[in-house]
């Protein structure tokens, strides 16, 4: 195997030369690349002979879910603890569905470019690659369960909650969001639409998925 050799076309170089231009490599990056043994660990993906390990994102939280009898004791809660809760977050509150039993999640909270799209992407492309990272959409639950336990969110900050979106009463779709302004510590919405492109700072709360 000393002499293996990896040959490439002419028509395979020009590709490469594009995909290069493409993704906007200066000659720094490809010497960068090309140094080491790092081309070779590439090249050794694309022949078979190695495999890629997805890396693991640190868990930032972990909550319980299923602590609430009941949507009407939830809410108390909510207003116990003195929460602002939106108009839209109280008509999603109505529609869930509680889980049944105490059961605690570990969240995975990523942006956008962190799973590797520095321009923005679409909710199902973040869901994607977030599943290949051993993320799993949030129960629906996770929201509020979350704004009862974040008491000490930095003012300024907006969670949105990865979640299957729920139609609110006007037939549009909205995922809880949880955020801290001047008016307080909030449990809201926001509008979703499959085909809006969310920027690279947008940080979105996953749950690990359970093995």
């Amino acid at each position: 195997m000393a002499n293996d050799k990896f040959v490439m076309s002419s028509r395979q170089a020009a590709e490469l030369d594009h995909a290069f231009e493409r993704n906007k490599l200066t000659p720094a990056d490809v010497k960068t690349l090309s140094s080491g043994d790092l081309l070779g660990k590439v090249l050794g993906v694309i022949r078979g002979a190695m495999e890629i390990v997805p890396r693991k994102l640190p868990t930032w939280r972990t909550i319980t879910i299923g602590a609430h009898s009941s949507l009407a004791t939830l809410g108390q809660s909510l207003a116990n603890g003195g929460f602002r809760v939106s108009d839209f977050a109280n008509r999603l509150l109505g529609k869930m569905k509680l889980v049944r039993a105490a059961k605690k999640l570990e969240l995975v909270v990523v942006t956008v470019a962190e799973l590797g799209f520095p321009n923005g992407a679409t909710f199902a492309q973040i869901v994607k690659v977030a599943k290949q990272l051993g993320l799993s959409l949030c129960p629906a639950e996770v929201g509020p369960a979350l704004r009862l336990d974040y008491k000490d969110q930095p003012n300024g900050e907006w969670l949105r909650i990865a979640m299957k979106p729920v139609t609110d009463s006007g037939g549009g779709l909205r995922v809880f969001g949880v955020g801290h302004d001047s008016g307080g510590l909030w449990l809201g919405t926001l509008w979703f639409r499959p085909e809006c492109v969310w920027g690279p700072g947008a940080r979105w709360v996953f749950v690990r998925s359970r093995k």
